[in-house]
């Protein structure tokens, strides 16, 4: 009995796992989205709590103030899973900087969606050209 359980949960595990995507393709579809058709269009795929608590226009300024709205590429280095949110942390690519930064994770009605964008405590300013 013990090991059906067992089963049942690894498997209940994997299918929700591979139905409800992964965490990194959740960011890396966030940022796709940010790059492709801007922040209005990726603001729709934070968690109804993001959006209760950011406007688009601060979520906007968020995303240039941080410098994340030039997005090139990303490196996701590790998550971890605690109380419900999935914490994904590594690091986006502009064309001339390499910023660190973190992405809580919710599921809402079977999808990931971004909770909170965490960043450096300095602000993150481009990088003079010479």
């Amino acid at each position: 009995m013990l090991v059906l359980l067992i089963l049942f949960g690894v498997g209940g595990g994997l299918a929700f796992y591979f139905f409800s995507g992964s965490p990194a393709k959740t960011v890396d579809h966030f940022f796709a989205v940010l790059k492709k058709d801007g922040p209005e269009a990726s603001y729709v795929l934070t968690s109804t709590k993001f959006r209760s608590a950011n406007t688009l226009q601060k979520f906007t300024a968020m995303l240039k103030k941080s410098l994340l709205d030039r997005y090139e590429s990303a490196y996701w280095n590790s998550s971890t899973t605690e109380n419900n949110l999935i914490d994904v942390q590594g690091t986006v690519a502009t064309s001339d900087q390499q910023i660190p930064v973190e992405l809580l994770l919710v599921n809402e009605e079977g999808a990931y969606k971004i909770d909170a964008v965490k960043l450096p405590l300095e602000e993150v300013k481009p990088r003079q050209v010479k």
